[in-house]
């Protein structure tokens, strides 16, 4: 039963990501593909380092760690967008024929607002698949306690805050990126 439930969740996780690498492309072009990927590496780079110290070592305990952020992080990227989409900018026609793309300020609090929403969204998905899931493949090693799923939500706390703060210092220092 939990070797299906990990083909199943690979499996989905596989057609997940290409079915949204496919819509980043035909949404951005190839320009916001290579920052969404690379985002995704920190975030699934990040978030995995942070399993080992918290007990999940065993392969079925990271494959749906990282499967989990691989779906997380592509609804994040999406909300962000939605965001631009709606308070972003556009684009006109002038009378010389060409396009000219113009922004809307709404003001950095109200992104900040909109991303720690969805932040908050994104947590709680990986919180409750996590509390779910993980304790499920526990190493039963006498003298030390089991992974509980109180371990799982306090795991997805702190990965979610560590990697939110990882993205943002290479936000300021490669801009590109995000």
């Amino acid at each position: 039963m939990k070797k299906r439930l990990l083909a199943v969740l690979l499996c989905v996780t596989a057609a997940g990501l290409l079915v949204m690498a496919g819509g980043a492309k035909r949404a951005y072009g190839r320009g916001e593909l290579t920052p969404f990927i690379l985002q995704l590496m920190m975030t699934v780079t990040v978030e995995f380092l942070l399993a080992l110290p918290f007990g999940y070592r065993r392969p079925q305990q990271l494959a749906i760690i990282v499967s989990v952020n691989y779906g997380t992080q592509t609804v994040l990227h999406r909300l962000l967008d939605l965001y631009r989409s709606i308070y972003g900018g556009g684009c006109i026609l002038v009378p010389n024929g060409h396009l000219r793309y113009f922004h809307f300020y709404v003001g950095d609090w109200d992104f900040v607002l909109w991303y720690l929403t969805a932040e908050l969204f994104i947590f709680a998905i990986e919180a409750s698949v996590f509390a779910l899931t993980l304790h499920n493949y526990a190493n039963e090693v006498p003298g030390k306690n089991p992974p509980t799923r109180a371990r799982s939500v306090i795991y997805a706390l702190v990965a979610n805050a560590a990697s939110l703060a990882v993205g943002m210092l290479i936000a300021s220092l490669i801009p590109w990126i995000f």
